[in-house]
């Protein structure tokens, strides 16, 4: 049986074979007549923007990882 692909959309597939719309075997019948187009795909790479650093913020983390670096060296309680 041929479906729109708005049926066969997997975000919606459980619902269409719950509602009837679709049965689990027409999806399994029309996965298995997929193409193999896995020959075709292109690798990419996309780059991604330095995240921007607020000083006082990169500041106070400093602090924060030195007095945690003492404490556990000198195993005295962190406040």
């Amino acid at each position: 049986m041929s479906h729109p692909n708005f049926i066969l959309d997997k975000r919606v597939v459980a619902r269409n074979i719950a509602k009837g719309i679709l049965t689990q075997d027409d999806l399994d019948q029309s996965i298995a007549n997929l193409k193999d187009v896995a020959d075709n795909a292109m690798a990419s790479r996309a780059d991604q923007p330095e995240p921007e650093v607020d000083e006082a913020t990169a500041d106070e983390a400093s602090a924060d990882e030195a007095e945690v670096a003492t404490a556990e060296s000198t195993d005295a309680p962190v406040e």
